[in-house]
């Protein structure tokens, strides 16, 4: 085994290799060889080769193509050793998360065929043999399962998928090998990134048999996943001469790789986009509202700056509005709202971690104060009604304009508070009072009668609605 680092002079060491499933390669009992058997031309090309390459792949996706950074492949983000098996018919490359180690390249060659090897080195995902078409694969190796999870949260295994992929231990009679300096053909490769697509319809909580067909949305979930493995890629290789490992081409093919990759990782995305044009400001919103949620449990300042720049939060269908509208000299709104028929919505934001009632069910001073400035506001325009429309820009507005009070959380609140907040705003009329997790409930609900669900979330994956055929 030669482990040699970025730039350095190949070091020949012995040792012991430990591959065990799901963890990455080990070298244990590493010893400075001082008459090493002679490493072959070709293994001594090929460890340069790739050393430059992933050198240039590193400085790539930091500097030029940066923006690319999450198309490309896993071990090409981010530091990874490289084994590389030179076996009697072929070469079988793995990169093993390096994690806080220097990475390594180490090349060793095995008396053995690439068939026997590449399943034991891959776990039992990439298989090559003489005859492919007929060769049928185990399913033994790591997969995963799809389950189906009830409304009580009860699981049902429906299926086990075990991806492996099968080559050949040889290039088709029918290939035509490139002149050195391309890089050299693969006769099977995978990275530990699978992307998957599932087709889908969306209904309604608890709908009812015979539904609206309307409330039934079509979608596509596309999704990343890992499999729990030891390395992040697979590579075989014919057995080439040395030629056709030239350090000084490997650069060109860490761009060409960096810039295939991203097209290829782009397509699917392109074309969902295509199909479902509501998928960025989907995007878009559900990031909104988890970064608003992330400020409730903060004070009330960040909340309501927010809220300037993002008013749709608070009204859905508002034409005009204004943050910190003065009513007089002593009275100032947080937001004043008008929405179509100049109907005009006066809003006071208290902070989030007010409680709206004592343990006795009392209410708290913050909530009454809530309630009374918004009372004040209510009999400032109604005395000064001329004022108000001409001064003020409040064209059309009644006296009687409506009320809303943003205060607290929903944790904060029992069964009878709830009932009691009822009857107080049936008490007084045009008031609304609602907690954050209220407001951001009724935004995301007609929100997603716009752009479709935010609710579902899922780690590593995004929904499509494709357009319904016309």
């Amino acid at each position: 085994m030669s482990p040699s680092t970025p730039g350095g002079p190949i070091v020949y060491k012995s040792g012991r290799l430990i591959a065990e499933p799901g963890k990455p390669i080990q070298l244990v009992e590493e010893e400075a060889v001082t008459t090493p058997s002679p490493i072959s031309a070709v293994s001594r090309a090929i460890s340069h080769a790739l050393k430059a390459y992933r050198r240039a792949s590193a400085d790539l996706i930091t500097g030029k193509y940066a923006r690319l950074k999450e198309y490309v492949p896993p071990q090409l983000r981010e530091p990874c050793h490289i084994y590389v098996f030179v076996c009697t018919d072929g070469v079988l490359v793995r990169y093993d998360p390096a994690g806080t180690e220097e990475p390594k390249v180490r090349t060793t060659k095995i008396p053995q065929s690439i068939e026997v090897i590449a399943p034991q080195m891959s776990e039992g995902m990439v298989y090559l043999s003489a005859d492919p078409t007929t060769f049928v694969p185990p399913t033994t190796g790591p997969g995963f399962a799809l389950l189906v999870v009830d409304a009580q949260g009860n699981a049902t295994t429906r299926q086990h998928l075990h991806p492996t992929i099968c080559g050949s231990t040889q290039l088709p009679a029918s290939f035509v090998l490139q002149p050195a300096g391309t890089r050299p053909p693969t006769l099977a490769a995978i990275n530990n990134e699978l992307t998957m697509f599932a087709h889908g319809v969306e209904l309604p909580v608890n709908s009812l048999a015979g539904a609206n067909p309307a409330d039934q949305k079509p979608f596509i979930l596309r999704s990343k996943l890992q499999l729990q493995v030891g390395w992040r890629a697979i590579e075989a290789y014919p057995l080439l001469g040395e030629e056709y490992w030239q350090e000084k081409f490997a650069p060109l093919w860490a761009e060409i790789d960096i810039l295939f990759s991203a097209v290829h990782a782009q397509a699917p995305e392109i074309e969902l986009n295509a199909a479902d044009s509501l998928s960025a400001e989907r995007t878009r919103y559900a990031r909104i509202l988890t970064e608003f949620e992330a400020l409730l449990s903060g004070p009330e300042e960040p909340v309501h700056q927010f809220l300037r720049v993002h008013p749709h939060l608070i009204s859905q269908s508002f034409t005009w509005h204004r943050s910190k509208l003065p009513f007089g000299n002593e009275l100032v709104s947080d937001f004043v709202f008008r929405e179509p028929r100049n109907d005009y919505l006066l809003v006071e934001l208290e902070s989030p971690q007010h409680e709206l009632f004592t343990k006795s069910g009392d209410q708290r001073v913050q909530l009454i104060h809530a309630i009374q400035q918004t009372s004040n506001w209510v009999r400032y325009i109604a005395d000064n009604k001329r004022t108000v429309e001409h001064e003020l820009g409040l064209v059309g507005i009644s006296t009687t304009p409506r009320r809303l009070v943003v205060i607290g959380r929903s944790a904060s609140l029992t069964e009878r508070d709830r009932r009691t907040l009822s009857q107080l705003m049936s008490d007084q009329s045009h008031l609304t009072i609602l907690t954050y997790d209220d407001m951001i409930e009724r935004a995301k609900a007609n929100l997603e009668r716009l752009v479709g669900s935010l609710s579902l979330q899922v780690q590593n994956a995004r929904l499509y609605y494709p357009k319904p055929a016309e």
